[in-house]
């Protein structure tokens, strides 16, 4: 069932269905917009709008009861150029017309080599019909622009959104058969006009009966992305907003407030300090006034393009959006010149403030590298190998094994397993057997205890592996308290060992070498090394301390 409506043509009423009305009135709209820039187009598209009466006319004698769409088709093939028109006219007329002058013969405009315009293409869209638009410009396949622009969006955090959202607000939408004619490069006379509007009527006819299961599904994927579309968009408005207040309070922070003169409350090398000493007060205006107008628009034209896609406002004029889209991407271009500007002074003016500091951390390091070695050889120790140990740091507290956070043990680490570690105590001890023992942990294999005699005998025993937790003298000292449960103060000194790092313990091991023989030349040199010549290091960091040497 379909609505049908009357209309008056030159006196005569026609039923007509209401499709069909809605086809036929766009049609003669068309014609009278296309005709009404040049000379005599009123009376042109009076001569159609009179064709147009005619053939209906000629249905109605036929015995048609109501105009159909599939008529209003068949009318709009028939009508011939305005030549033919008059031709017809002129044939038709027995008796010279009683009212008016003669309109004078159609003479169609020179037609120059059409020149493709830039429209969005909404015949063919899948959200704004920007991309489907952009295509038919440069001549390419939309799908491979629509592929690129989901990529684009996924690793773009919004930016892709926005100018999207941007170039849907100033490209233009090709709604009349004219203006599609202009997208596609195609010359505009009516003889196109009337084949593009009959093409768009079929395409929308089949649009609408097509109702596949695979358009529906692209229909609902299509209205996701959309609301995706939406959600990104308000959030990198809100983040513009946020953006534009901060720009605005910090603008005037910035050129108001007297940086120059603070440098002895927030430091020398504080970047406002250093931005208004090192750059010109123009800079500085130019980039404050372009980022804030950057940010308006960007914001304004988000706001209006939201707004018009819920029905709030009316659309853009087409002169504000071109202004807006100059000054938008003028505004941009400047902001970009003036950062870079600011940029480069800043970086001169903070480069003397870097190499001080940098001066700075190579003293404290000298400085602490010195205080190590100190360290070491004021207990009598000596430095065989620190290459590659982290901060060059050879010895460490806060994890003895006691418990006592203060006291110093040696340690050396470096992440990727290169480092080459090793400290000694040249002694000179009676000739005999000792034994040797220290504590010590490590997180890989590769680390001994080792003492060499003056006959270049090595004795040497590994290191468990235990990490920073549990470890024999942890082990043993936990075994112990359960056994005894006596209050002497080797009981209290075993109760500190067994709760350090929260009853888990360092890692420490008690660790022997037994058998170490010293000859008449009373040379005996010890300590810890993780380069074993029996084992490779695999680890990343070792410690040591309490080393005691005990004749047998």
């Amino acid at each position: 069932m379909k609505k049908n409506i009357t209309v008056n043509m030159f006196g005569i009423l026609y039923p007509i269905d209401e499709d069909a009305y809605e086809l036929l009135s766009r049609y003669l709209s068309n014609m009278r917009g296309y005709f009404s820039r040049q000379d005599g187009g009123t009376e042109i598209a009076d001569d159609i709008e009179a064709r147009v009466a005619e053939l209906m006319n000629e249905l109605r004698q036929s015995g048609v009861n109501a105009v159909t769409i599939e008529h209003v088709q068949s009318i709009i093939s028939r009508i011939g150029s305005p030549e033919q028109l008059d031709v017809t006219e002129a044939e038709t007329t027995a008796e010279p017309p009683q009212r008016g002058p003669v309109p004078p013969p159609y003479n169609p405009p020179a037609e120059s080599k059409p020149e493709k315009k830039l429209y969005r293409d909404i015949d063919h869209k899948m959200l704004g019909g920007v991309l489907a638009g952009l295509g038919c410009y440069l001549g390419i396949n939309p799908l491979w622009l629509r592929l690129a622009a989901l990529v684009i969006f996924f690793c773009s955090y919004g930016w892709a959104t926005l100018i999207y959202i941007i170039f849907w607000v100033l490209i233009p939408p090709a709604v009349t058969p004219e203006e599609r004619l202009q997208m596609k490069g195609e010359p505009v006379n009516f003889d196109n006009l009337r084949e593009e509007f009959l093409n768009g009527t079929r395409e929308m006819v089949n649009r609408s009966s097509a109702g596949s299961f695979m358009s529906g599904v692209l229909q609902v994927l299509c209205s996701i992305f959309k609301v995706l579309l939406y959600v990104v968009g308000i959030a990198v408005l809100v983040g513009c907003a946020f953006t534009l207040l901060a720009a605005l309070i910090g603008g005037c922070g910035l050129l108001l407030a007297p940086w120059g003169d603070m440098g002895d409350v927030f430091g020398h090398d504080f970047p406002l300090v250093i931005m208004a000493k090192t750059c010109s007060p123009w800079t500085l205006w130019i980039f404050s006034i372009s980022l804030i107008v950057a940010l308006a628009l960007t914001l304004y034209i988000g706001a209006h393009f939201i707004l018009r896609m819920v029905g709030r406002i009316a659309p853009m004029s087409k002169g504000l959006k071109v202004t807006s889209g100059i000054v938008w991407l003028v505004a941009v271009m400047v902001l970009f010149g003036s950062w870079s500007r600011v940029l480069h002074s800043v970086a001169v003016g903070i480069r003397p403030h870097e190499e001080q500091r940098a001066e700075e951390r190579r003293l404290r390091k000298e400085k602490r590298d010195a205080k190590e070695r100190a360290y070491v050889t004021d207990m009598g120790w000596r430095i065989v190998h620190d290459r590659n140990v982290s901060d060059n740091r050879l010895t460490k507290k806060g994890e003895h094994y006691s418990g006592n956070r203060d006291r110093r043990y040696f340690d050396g680490y470096n992440s990727d397993g290169s480092m080459a570690y090793e400290v000694v105590c040249d002694a000179k001890v009676a000739p005999g057997t000792y034994t040797l023992e220290a504590v010590a942990r490590t997180d890989g294999q590769g680390c001994e205890i080792f003492a060499v005699n003056g006959d270049r005998t090595r004795y040497a025993a590994a290191v468990p592996v235990c990490g920073n937790v549990g470890g024999s003298v942890w082990a043993d000292a936990k075994l112990t308290l359960e056994s005894d449960t006596t209050t002497s103060a080797q009981h209290e000194r075993l109760k500190q060992l067994a709760k350090v790092n929260h009853n888990k313990g360092y890692g420490w091991s008690v660790v022997t070498v037994s058998g170490i023989t010293v000859g008449p030349d009373s040379i005996l040199t010890y300590g810890v090394t993780n380069q074993s010549p029996t084992t490779s290091w695999d680890g990343s960091w070792l410690s040591a301390t309490a080393f005691e040497l005990k004749k047998q």
